[in-house]
């Protein structure tokens, strides 16, 4: 098996970096507006949102 080059070899670990990197902001976001649909579900139902949650 041939000996990559350290140059290729730090570009595919920058390449998976970013893709995790993406993956987590995904992940984020996904959170994010799943929250927002819960808040807006509740208010829809009659839940008061100036009442904080404990």
């Amino acid at each position: 098996m041939p000996k990559l080059p350290a140059v290729s070899q730090a570009y595919s670990v920058e390449q998976a970096d970013a893709a995790l990197r993406r993956a987590a902001e995904r992940e984020r976001n996904t959170v994010r507006i799943t929250a927002g649909q819960r808040r807006a579900l509740a208010e829809r139902n009659g839940h008061d949102p100036s009442q904080k949650p404990r």
